[in-house]
């Protein structure tokens, strides 16, 4: 299998020179690449260094990279230190984000042949041997071909739900979803169930970036793997909103780093009660559905993706092409429903409203307010949308976010508190 479209040995080189000489485009490599993609065992091995000294914030050049190596039993990996030396007399030096985009496109696409020809192969098997019934061979093929779609008897419906019901009884749990800080929340969604699509929408500089971290990482501090794909914030913004929200230390002070020690100590502190948390951050902009599905896809099968956050609709691409912005929204908006149906996980996805909102009197914003395409209310299970309280009527502070769909239970609206200085939402 060395045919050229699934192995690129000169790209493979191209990004672990890239990687060890400019330390600038490290980040972005690691974000990009897996050791998988790698088709030479030299270069995965190399690879798998590379993302293990930059993890333990080690510096990296040649001779450190080998020394590692060394230390940690994979220089038998590698022909010897030529190896090294092969990879630093390759001369890259004009250097830009669209190439190391570009190169790392081209070892991802022959990954994914490799994978086509993989199972291809083993589907080709299966059908010649003689020996495996056609039932086992439908067993075996990948996913979306080994998905249940024949019709079942209300019989065997009933004895699955029963079954469900036995197992909450026995574990005392009175709900499968995903819970939160936000106990009134909860009650009315009954936590964030898997299978099912959640979308929070509010007007541009509301919060919902905010309320979102908020539920993410009170539910993975709950121990529930959470991974929230930002595709506006950098991982920069959301950790020194996290740090805030944590701490309780006003974000303008981490900014201009005019801290007081009782300040700094409350961030020393958070950070030590979120270190262990599973909350997880991909902050790969300009993502497109397919690549976003894929990258959940495999955070699911690592363990590490019980509830998903997507931040946000209107910046995420789709690959089909489609007439108008409107259907390819509506595009997104369904393949994130079936995503979420065939991971089996809740997914939150963040959206805009349009201007209609601030039009209205009390600014109180509907469902059909819902940006670009009509397809969002139609795909959500559950639709949440968030605005501020009336000055006038209300406590500084004072949000709301009303449930304005609910296809499995209540809606209404629930009180929020908000300090905008911290970054916190608190139950009201």
């Amino acid at each position: 299998m060395n045919q050229p479209s699934m192995w690129h040995p000169e790209a493979e080189r191209v990004a672990l020179t890239t990687a060890i000489q400019v330390p600038d485009t490290r980040s972005i490599i690691l974000d990009l690449l897996i050791p998988e993609i790698f088709h030479d065992p030299e270069n995965r091995a190399v690879f798998v260094a590379i993302r293990d000294m930059h993890n333990a914030g080690k510096p990296i050049d040649r001779i450190l990279l080998w020394e590692y190596m060394r230390e940690n039993g994979a220089t038998g990996r590698l022909r010897g230190f030529s190896k090294m030396t092969e990879l630093a007399d390759l001369d890259y030096l004009e250097v830009s984000h669209e190439r190391i985009m570009a190169y790392c496109g081209i070892l991802r696409k022959c990954l994914y042949r490799r994978y086509a020809y993989e199972s291809a192969k083993q589907v080709a098997e299966a059908a010649q041997d003689a020996r495996g019934s056609v039932e086992d061979m439908r067993l075996d093929l990948p996913s979306p071909l080994n998905e249940p779609t024949g019709p079942v008897t209300v019989g065997s419906l009933m004895g699955a739900f029963l079954a469900k019901i036995k197992q909450e009884i026995q574990v005392g749990a009175t709900s499968f979803g995903v819970l939160t800080r936000f106990d009134k929340l909860d009650d009315t969604l009954d936590g964030f169930k898997p299978g099912r699509l959640y979308v929070l929408a509010a007007r541009p500089g509301v919060g919902k970036t905010a309320l979102a971290l908020a539920i993410g990482v009170s539910a993975a501090a709950k121990g529930e793997p959470v991974t929230m794909w930002s595709l506006e914030m950098s991982r920069e913004e959301l950790g020194s909103r996290i740090a805030c929200m944590a701490s309780r230390v006003p974000w303008r002070a981490v900014r201009d780093k005019q801290l007081n020690p009782i300040q700094l100590d409350a961030l020393l502190q958070a950070n030590l009660e979120l270190d262990k948390v599973p909350f997880f951050v991909d902050d790969q902009a300009g993502i497109s559905m397919a690549e976003l599905a894929l990258r959940m896809k495999q955070r699911s099968r690592e363990g590490r993706c019980n509830l998903a956050i997507v931040d946000y609709l209107q910046l995420v691409k789709q690959d089909k092409k489609m007439q108008n912005r409107e259907q390819e929204v509506a595009s997104i908006t369904r393949d994130m429903k079936l995503l979420a149906k065939s991971l089996g996980i809740p997914i939150l996805l963040l959206a805009q409203l349009n201007r209609e909102t601030t039009k209205r009197a009390g600014g109180i914003p509907v469902v059909s307010d819902l940006r670009e395409s009509g397809a969002i209310e139609q795909d959500a299970d559950v639709v949440l949308l968030l605005y501020d309280g009336d000055e006038k009527k209300h406590a500084p502070g004072t949000m709301f976010v009303t449930v304005g769909k609910n296809r499995h239970g209540a809606t209404g609206t629930i009180p929020l508190h908000f300090r905008a200085e911290i970054c916190r939402f608190d139950p009201a």
